[in-house]
């Protein structure tokens, strides 16, 4: 493989010009530094064509995102082609350049003590235990603050993300969902928080094109607002919600 290891080197230090249009040459030397150790790392992205390796590459220099340590996207491979995936990380770098601050992306599990509430009076306490295992995933939230200084939460459960998840194209062999679950239910509860903030700026459409590359439209609609996670009896008429999960 090391022939193949210089060849994707070779062909990747030549697209530099090409980056420097879109970021400065520091950033795009780092773009291409991180994609060269992102590859060496996963063979299997060494039989992925030479073609979509380039294109992965050029992608993420329109973004200004790397791939890498930052695990601001993913090179996943797909048959003979690298899929480009936006991680959740690259999503709260897009938010940022949108204005938005202070942004926190936690996923809830099994275990933790989990209460929040929504509305006019909303807020979030999430504690995880220090020693004991936290389990599975069953929900995600962010909080963050608009450019304006507005304070905004989102919290979703396990019936939004696993919805998510089956609406994936991608085969479960190859699908970013097996290897970092936790991380693509931040995504997630990440890219439906950037859709109810109703910005319109090219990070968002960033976003929301990524989200099109690997997803069902059939099954998951763009435009449905977010469900109301709140079980039915922890609801009462007239006041704000509250879930609870106490380990």
């Amino acid at each position: 493989m090391m022939g193949k290891e210089m060849t994707i080197r070779n062909k990747l230090n030549s697209l530099k010009p090409e980056l420097r249009k879109l970021v400065s040459e520091k950033k795009a030397r780092r773009i291409i530094r991180n994609s060269i150790t992102a590859i060496k790392t996963q063979p299997k992205l060494l039989n992925c064509s030479m073609q979509s390796i380039m294109a992965a590459v050029m992608q993420a220099g329109e973004l200004g995102l790397e791939a890498g340590s930052l695990e601001q996207v993913y090179f996943v491979p797909f048959k003979n082609k690298i899929q480009f995936i936006i991680g959740y990380k690259g999503y709260i770098e897009l938010l940022k350049r949108a204005g938005i601050y202070n942004i926190k992306a936690q996923a809830v599990k099994e275990n933790d003590h989990f209460e929040y509430r929504s509305g006019t009076d909303e807020y979030i306490d999430h504690k995880q235990p220090l020693n004991n295992p936290r389990g599975e995933v069953i929900g995600a939230y962010v909080v963050a603050y608009m450019p304006d200084g507005t304070r905004k939460q989102l919290v979703i459960g396990k019936e939004e993300i696993e919805k998510h998840r089956e609406a994936s194209t991608t085969p479960d062999k190859y699908s970013p969902w097996v290897d970092w679950y936790e991380a693509m239910a931040k995504k997630t509860v990440l890219r439906l928080f950037a859709k109810d903030t109703g910005l319109e700026t090219e990070e968002k459409r960033a976003m929301t094109e990524d989200y099109r590359n690997f997803t069902n439209f059939n099954d998951v609609d763009m435009n449905e607002e977010p469900k109301d996670v709140t079980p039915e009896k922890n609801k009462k008429e007239g006041k704000n919600e509250t879930v609870k999960n106490a380990s």
